[in-house]
């Protein structure tokens, strides 16, 4: 009786023991993987950083793999790998590879902002790739949905003016793109103040459309990849005649982010701003107008990139509208 009493727990227990790891060990095995999925996100983001873009690709690749398999092609941090890896694949000149993520992460992306963000994304490649028309088109969808959904004030409005401005300049139909650059300077102004870059920007780029100049317009024709080489290459140059600590370097390096952030590649663009605005600190005689224009940008990627208490922390110290701040403190809270 002993033994049939013992053979019984024995019995009861090994049941009990296979209950609790069909519950709970597929669990811990994808704690596990997630570990070593995280792992080789950031081994990935910094092959990234330090510039080597192939190696960079095989991990996000592999990341990628891994986080469809355990969290599915739809979750966030899925289509934040297809985001990182199509930046990269743009950078080593893949852009049909890039066309592709894009296009996967557009497919996936929730309706609203996200959906918005990857229509964004998808129409960087296009116009990239110079197809033209199918960029122009996104670009217009993009700007419809934001000024339907978003708030006046959502960086991805802007963001949408500029992109369709670069397509209609890219068609050439300067008309149109100057009246684009015109609004989007105009909605700078209003939400982040008169210094902003972008506001800058769009204010130079009008000006050398509507003059009809060549030297210097490639970003405002639609030219990214043109853009982004050339400076790349000032950037380049200024750190060869001045030095890290300088301010025509911390001058190339928020250039640089500009073209960055229009080509969607939201996390080097904040590389950039980053090193701008630490450069700063440096430099005698401040606060700079650099400083001021790296940080804007800093909260403008934070907000793309949906990182709103970020942003509100490094916007409570800059000058900026207060009707901006207020705006960004609300999506912090929310």
């Amino acid at each position: 009786m002993a033994f049939i009493i013992g053979f019984a727990v024995l019995v009861v227990g090994a049941v009990g023991w296979l209950v609790w790891r069909s519950r709970h060990g597929t669990r811990l095995l994808d704690d596990i993987n997630a570990d070593e999925l995280h792992a080789g996100y950031l081994a990935a983001c910094s092959l990234a950083d330090a510039g080597d873009l192939e190696a960079a690709a095989g991990r996000f690749e592999s990341a990628l793999a891994d986080s469809v398999r355990i969290h599915g092609a739809a979750d966030p941090f899925t289509l934040e790998l297809m985001g990182l890896l199509a930046a990269v694949r743009v950078g080593t000149g893949d852009l049909d590879d890039a066309l592709d993520l894009r296009e996967r992460a557009h497919a996936a992306a929730p309706e609203g902002v996200g959906r918005i963000s990857a229509t964004l994304d998808l129409a960087a490649v296009r116009l990239m790739r110079r197809d033209l028309a199918d960029a122009h088109r996104l670009y217009r969808d993009a700007l419809d949905a934001a000024r339907a959904q978003l708030d006046g004030m959502h960086p991805e409005v802007g963001a949408a003016l500029v992109g369709l401005a670069r397509a209609s300049a890219a068609q050439g139909d300067t008309e149109a793109a100057v009246l684009l650059l015109a609004e989007a300077a105009e909605h700078h102004v209003a939400t982040v103040g008169i210094d902003h870059p972008d506001r800058v920007a769009a204010a130079r780029d009008h000006s050398l459309l509507a003059a009809g100049s060549v030297t210097g317009a490639e970003l405002a024709r639609g030219d990214l990849l043109v853009a982004r080489a050339l400076r790349t290459e000032a950037l380049a140059e200024a750190e060869r005649r001045h030095g890290e600590d300088h301010r025509e370097t911390v001058i190339a390096l928020n250039a640089l982010g500009e073209v960055l952030r229009e080509l969607r590649d939201t996390r080097a663009a904040y590389r950039a701003f980053e090193r701008a605005s630490a450069i700063c600190t440096h430099l005698p005689g401040g606060p700079h107008r650099e400083a001021l224009v790296a940080d804007h940008c800093l909260v403008r990627v934070m907000l793309t990139q949906g990182d709103a208490r970020s942003a509100a922390e490094v916007l409570l110290d800059l000058p900026a509208p207060p009707e901006y701040k207020a705006w960004v403190e609300a999506r912090a809270a929310e």
